[in-house]
């Protein structure tokens, strides 16, 4: 494995780096046997806000960064969540309307009932969507069934699950491990 990890030009970090671990802790998700789960804490700090603190745009920014970890979970959270990102903006209105705490109740209900997302299948067309700027980058990995579905699957996962693609062939067997 890290032979093909060298081949491939990959460069692991010994300190962050955990080889054959049954469950592992990553960028708010937990990954274990498969499947990925947003973790317990992040689920905590979401449902648990104070609506106080959703009043002010320190606050509201906060728990705005934090749901971005449950934003592969939730379909469409961003466009959802438009009417609140507005209220962080220089010009928008910082009022919270009902129909903003009627988004926010409804958010920390979906986020106690979170799918659980899968691995996708080993035959899976992989598709990696990426974006990156000088001081990052990050992605999301989507599948289908076969290149020619038109599906796209709902289930998707984060760029660490979804390394695998013809750039990287070999990463099919990382990922095995």
């Amino acid at each position: 494995m890290l032979k093909i990890c060298e081949q491939q030009g990959l460069v692991l970090s010994p300190t962050k780096c955990k080889l054959a671990a049954p469950r592992i802790e990553f960028l708010g998700a937990e990954i274990s046997e498969g499947r990925l789960q947003l973790q317990p804490h992040i689920i905590k700090k979401i449902t648990e806000v104070k609506n106080d603190q959703l009043m002010e745009k320190k606050g509201l920014r906060s728990w705005l960064g934090v749901l971005n970890y449950a934003r592969t979970y939730i379909p469409n959270l961003s466009s959802k969540l438009g009417p609140l990102y507005e209220k962080t903006s220089p010009h928008g209105d910082k009022r919270m309307k009902e129909s903003d705490w009627a988004l926010v109740r409804e958010i920390k209900a979906q986020v106690q009932q979170l799918p659980d997302l899968e691995v996708p299948p080993e035959k899976a067309y992989i598709i990696l969507e990426t974006n990156g700027s000088m001081t990052g980058w990050g992605g999301v990995c989507k599948w289908k069934p076969n290149k020619n579905d038109p599906r796209i699957m709902e289930k998707s996962h984060p760029v660490t699950i979804g390394l695998r693609n013809k750039e990287f062939p070999h990463l099919n067997d990382l990922m095995s491990v």
